[in-house]
Formats: C-alpha cells, sequence, structure tokens
C-alpha cells in the first residue's frame, strides 16, 4: 500500500476516535464533522489505493465517491449524501442559521457517527479485497 493511502487511512481511524469521543463529550457538530471527515479520508485513500491515482482536490464526498467507484450501493450513497453536508453546515453559524454548537443534537451526532461508521467499514472492505 502506498504511503499516501496509509497516510489518509491513519487520518481516517482519527477523525472516527475523534467523532466518537466528541459524541460521549457532548460536542455533537464536532462529532458530526468528524465522522464526515473520516469517510472523506477514507475515500481519498481509496484513491490512492484502488485508483491508483491522486483524489481531486475537493471536499464533496459523492463526487469523491463516484471519481472512484462510479457507483456505490444504495445504503451507502444515502450514508454519504447525509455527511456530505456537514464539511460546512456543522461549522459556520450562517450555514444553519445558529451557532452549529447549539443547533445539533445527541441523536442527529448518532446518525451522523453511524453513517460515518458505515461508510469506513464498506470502504476500508473494498481496501482489503485488493490487497
Amino acid at each position: 500500500m502506498r504511503k499516501e493511502s496509509r497516510d489518509w487511512l491513519a487520518q481516517a481511524d482519527a477523525d472516527m476516535r475523534a467523532a466518537r469521543l466528541l459524541v460521549a463529550g457532548e460536542e455533537f457538530s464536532g462529532a458530526m464533522f468528524h465522522a464526515r471527515q473520516a469517510v472523506e479520508a477514507l475515500l481519498k485513500a481509496c484513491h490512492y489505493h484502488l485508483a491508483e491515482k491522486e483524489p481531486p482536490r475537493q471536499h464533496g464526498l459523492r463526487a469523491l465517491a463516484r471519481a472512484v467507484f462510479g457507483e456505490v450501493p444504495s445504503t451507502i450513497a444515502d450514508a454519504v449524501s447525509n455527511l456530505d453536508p456537514y464539511y460546512t453546515q456543522t461549522r459556520y453559524p450562517n450555514a444553519v442559521g445558529d451557532a452549529p454548537s447549539e443547533y445539533y443534537t445527541k441523536r442527529d451526532a448518532e446518525r451522523a457517527l453511524t453513517d460515518g461508521e458505515e461508510v469506513v467499514a464498506w470502504l476500508k472492505e473494498r481496501i482489503r479485497e485488493k490487497r
């Protein structure tokens, strides 16, 4: 496995750990952001490992997934679509109309964590298949 793939994979694991800790600490918007970031990092690892090329320089999860896989199973596509907006919505008050730290709930964060874990597991399986 290329160093770039290993680095992005390590970052994805760190982001998922952060998401879990933030849910436990009731920092829900931060947890949602990190769950989303874990998926982005792993998609970039997939670009290096599976497509054997540098990922596009962008943050859109759907676009990153399409660029490396074309189509993904509908459950994965749904989870990716749920997570995609959290790049901005969980960080900028003008994205949701309130401070994200006060806007999002535990239920929102747990859903993001579940979606993130589902996509991460699927992506890691794709990586293992190519080893």
